[in-house]
């Protein structure tokens, strides 16, 4: 079997890790299965224990080299995703020295691969490059940037894109680009809801990272455009504190700053709607969504090309006049049941556990051929 060196950003939190950190552990943790030693770079947090962390890693069986990242400087901007940082999601005062460890990881445990995770470890991929090591870039759709994507991709020896819009993005290129959505939309699949009786109908908003224009479609289009048809209808729930400049006198939208997580914010939803952005976290997070089964009102781009179907299992908004339209249709509690039990059907077969083995096994195939 073969040494893979995985190269990683951090995982913010070990209690409520996100979807794409999740996706590493279930990528790493694939890779043992199938009898490969791997061996992990990442970084540490400012506010994590080093002891912790490599426990941590000790308890699921995979070794780490930790590098510590800076404390962010005062007045300095910290995304709120850390993966669209810089390289590796580090600030760029730290990369010099996980530069450094991964010579020195590829000197003293030469690796027959590296596992690039996230699209912006170019450095870690241009340098497996060099050495004449395979390379895989997974993607997670973190970053619209065409320039750097196409960088990554053309030094790695498969680039594994989470959707099939990014990947036909990458067909002409002369290395192997192959599907692999996130393994953990698989732990994300629920059975089909029933539609819950109570009125009025509990919407949750989805906001990207910069929502100032999607609160405003909210705010201007969409609820306007359902009170009128369906006074006391509808009440907008938005998993974020409220603009400033937005601020008004709307009792029908309630901001919900503090959740633990996007599953327990939308357990009690009736409807879902991830508003027009182009952000490409919203690709994540309206999969996500949909595993999870609630009628999820979007726009087509932001289903990553996956294969759902308007008013089977999501519900097409084709403008943004569109979303109050397609919310008044689901007052219709048979039609939320539908649409609810189509979302469960395509998820499964989209994003089973059987079948993201089989895409993982295809490209630890094509890279070790």
């Amino acid at each position: 079997m073969a040494r893979w060196l995985a190269v990683a950003p951090a995982i913010k939190s070990f209690t409520s890790p996100s979807l794409f950190e999740q996706d590493l552990l279930l990528s790493l943790q694939h890779l043992r299965r199938a009898g490969h030693d791997v061996y992990l770079l990442t970084s540490l947090a400012p506010y994590q224990a080093a002891s912790a962390v490599r426990s941590f890693y000790e308890s699921v069986g995979i070794p780490a080299t930790l590098v510590p990242e800076e404390k962010q400087r005062s007045g300095t901007h910290q995304p709120r995703n850390q993966m669209q940082s810089d390289a590796y999601g580090l600030p760029s005062e730290s990369v010099a020295h996980f530069l450094r460890d991964l010579e020195l990881l590829m000197n003293d445990w030469p690796p027959d691969a590296v596992w690039c995770h996230g699209s912006r470890p170019w450095m870690v991929a241009e340098r497996a490059h060099r050495r004449r090591i395979p390379t895989v870039v997974r993607s997670v759709g973190d970053t619209t940037d065409r320039s750097l994507n196409r960088r990554v991709a053309g030094v790695a020896t498969v680039f594994a894109a989470a959707s099939p819009t990014e990947r036909r993005s990458y067909a002409g290129m002369p290395k192997s680009a192959h599907l692999l959505p996130l393994l953990s939309l698989a732990q994300q699949l629920r059975p089909s809801r029933p539609p819950f009786p109570a009125r009025p109908l509990r919407v949750a908003y989805i906001l990207p990272d910069t929502g100032a224009d999607a609160l405003k479609i909210l705010y201007d289009i969409i609820a306007p455009g359902v009170r009128l048809a369906a006074p006391n209808g509808f009440v907008f729930h938005v998993a974020a504190d409220p603009l400033p400049a937005l601020v008004q006198s709307a009792p029908d939208i309630i901001f919900d700053p503090k959740i633990p997580n996007v599953e327990s914010f939308l357990a009690d939803s009736d409807i879902a709607i991830v508003p027009p952005t182009t952000q490409p976290m919203a690709v994540t997070e309206a999969l996500s969504i949909l595993c999870q089964t609630i009628p999820t009102i979007t726009q087509r781009n932001i289903l990553g090309g996956f294969p759902y179907i308007d008013g089977v299992n999501v519900m097409i908004a084709n403008s943004d006049d569109d979303y109050a339209q397609k919310l008044l249709a689901l007052r219709d509690p048979l039609l939320r049941a539908r649409v609810s039990m189509g979302a469960a059907s395509q998820s499964t077969r989209l994003f089973n556990e059987d079948l993201l083995a089989e895409y993982m096994d295809r490209i630890i195939s094509a890279v070790l051929r």
